[in-house]
């Protein structure tokens, strides 16, 4: 006898699903219709910002305009459906234990009728709320659109920070307040920026990735390296005062090939306890190991910084005989693992150590 199947069906009782699903089984007291709200996390779905940005001739303006890509893998459709958009870095736990971090997540709702959007603080991130609703197919990527301002002032700064690549960064500088016509936490994400050529037509002149940016900080876009102005850090001459200190001279030389006056800022790191003791050029202290000289560099010519800046790593230490001298004095003293002082043989010895013959010496503290 000889079976020709076509189509095998197994019974519901089995559990067997070709497609993956959620099931719920609930009990009621009473038999009669009611609405239930169900929430549950899924993965798969996933959203980013994107920016445009396009400036003026002069980089005193630009017009900014923003959409989220969403991304649905979830493995399920969402018909009319309200999103709701987290931004913020999300602390997760896979199954092992690790934590790991989510950059941005999607809630899903009913629907709604409701237009527009919407932002609203939640916990210590912010949620942006697409009051439209929104039909997501599985495996498809969405762009919604997220804000549009004209007009918003802006700062172009050319930075020289030789501890980076070298070259003169053109960054972009944009402040998110009321006042400048923005004044709205802004979501990571890739900023691109535009300017219109001799003739009218938009050219793209740079990238960026931004962090999120709440209210009242500054959106900072680095565009690319200047062609036209050079920078080259040289020193150019080295003296060690002692075992703690020395002292460093620098020369920055900055070249300007356009035809106008270029301002830079010129940003110079340092380590340990410094001092600038000698210079010409003004500069501001940003941070405990940050200054920044703020220069004009002439056209077609050429600005040169000079500095010294002395380094103190720390107080010395010096040992004359079976004594330790600078900022340390004698406490205890060992010798063959025995300790004499004030110490018990209970108690540890750690500290500033000397060695002089088969006798350490040094500091002695107890722990």
């Amino acid at each position: 006898m000889s079976l020709n199947a076509i189509k095998v069906e197994f019974p519901d009782s089995v559990g067997l699903h070709t497609k993956p699903m959620l099931i719920w089984q609930i009990y009621s007291p009473t038999s009669e219709k009611r609405d239930l709200i169900i929430s549950y996390l899924t993965g798969g779905l996933s959203w980013s910002a994107n920016y445009i940005l396009q400036t003026n001739a002069n980089f005193t303006k630009a017009d900014l305009r923003s959409w989220v890509n969403i991304n649905n893998k979830a493995g399920i459709s969402f018909n009319d459906t309200k999103l709701k958009l987290v931004a913020g870095d999300i602390h997760g736990v896979y199954g092992s234990g690790s934590v790991y971090s989510f950059r941005n997540i999607v809630a899903v709702e009913g629907f709604t009728s409701a237009k527009g959007i919407s932002e609203t603080p939640l916990f210590e991130y912010h949620l942006y709320t697409l009051e439209k609703p929104v039909t997501l197919i599985n495996n498809q990527a969405k762009q919604i659109f997220l804000l549009s301002v004209d007009f918003v002032p802006m700062q172009k700064e050319l930075i020289f920070d030789s501890s980076k690549d070298g070259k003169v960064q053109i960054v972009l500088k944009i402040d998110n307040s009321k006042t400048e016509g923005l004044g709205i936490p802004l979501p990571s994400g890739t900023v691109k920026v535009y300017q219109h050529d001799s003739e009218g037509q938009l050219q793209f002149i740079g990238e960026d990735q931004i962090d999120h940016t709440p209210i009242g900080k500054k959106i900072k876009v680095t565009v690319g390296n200047a062609f036209d102005i050079i920078g080259k850090r040289t020193m150019t001459d080295f003296e060690q005062v002692n075992n703690n200190v020395s002292r460093t001279s620098y020369e920055i030389v900055l070249n300007n090939n356009k035809s106008g006056a270029q301002n830079v800022t010129v940003v110079e790191h340092f380590y340990g306890d410094w001092e600038i003791i000698k210079g010409f050029d003004k500069y501001e202290k940003i941070d405990a190991f940050t200054v920044e000289f703020r220069v004009s560099v002439p056209a077609n010519g050429t600005k040169t910084i000079y500095y010294t800046v002395e380094n103190n790593v720390g107080a010395p230490v010096e040992t004359i005989g079976n004594t330790v001298t600078g900022n340390s004095t004698i406490e205890n003293t060992t010798t063959e693992n025995s300790i004499i002082g004030s110490t018990t043989a209970e108690n540890l010895i750690s500290g500033n150590i000397a060695t002089t013959g088969n006798t350490t010496i040094g500091k002695v503290t107890k722990q």
